[in-house]
């Protein structure tokens, strides 16, 4: 597929994914709210209806507590929708990892290493999350992609323009890609599986 590039790694990009893995290991990654359109892969934990959520302030988000919660997070820049602002968050400094700046040196690193101008200001965490198929529309760049962990499966499918999928092996293999304008999803896996999207916001 011509609009996923397949990223060279060198020995200084392995030492920082293993530093980023490690820290990863340590980072309590957050339940995140995600888009419908992102979660419908999450495995099915509840059977409530609409009426058996009644008490509660959002009774139409009986979707959503059917599924299991994603674990997902962002580092580094987002939007804040009430305020209507960009903002950084403390994750990283809560944590005192460093995982945001290690993730930017990964991105520029990589972006020298294969002759392309990679841009970005911010990075989602997932963690064991089987995302849907949906675009990323808020994204104003491609994104680096790249797994993380001890499992099995959890291959990336990414669509082109005609709807045709094309499978990728992303396990500490990065890929760079237009998330915003093709649509991608995540297969079954067994293990423990982290992903991070670095991007532009």
């Amino acid at each position: 597929m011509e609009d996923v590039i397949q990223l060279t790694i060198d020995a200084s990009a392995q030492i920082l994914m293993d530093e980023i893995h490690e820290i990863l290991k340590i980072t309590k990654v957050k339940r995140g709210r995600r888009s419908w359109e992102t979660i419908q892969n999450q495995p099915k934990v509840h059977n409530y209806t609409r009426d058996d959520l009644l008490h509660t302030k959002k009774p139409s988000d009986y979707k959503f507590r059917n599924l299991k919660p994603p674990l997902s997070m962002i580092v580094g820049t987002r939007y804040d929708y009430y305020n209507k602002c960009y903002k950084q968050t403390a994750h990283d400094r809560d944590f005192g990892t460093g995982l945001y700046d290690k993730i930017t040196e990964l991105s520029i690193h990589l972006g020298k290493l294969n002759n392309l101008d990679i841009s970005m200001n911010t990075a989602t965490i997932n963690k064991n999350f089987q995302c849907s198929k949906h675009k990323d529309r808020n994204n104003k760049s491609s994104s680096i992609l790249c797994g993380f962990g001890d499992y099995t499966g959890g291959e990336t499918v990414i669509y082109d323009a005609s709807d045709n999928p094309y499978i990728f092996d992303i396990n500490e293999k990065p890929i760079y890609f237009d998330g915003k304008n093709n649509y991608h999803e995540v297969l079954d896996f067994s293990g423990c599986r982290y992903s991070l999207v670095s991007y532009l916001i």
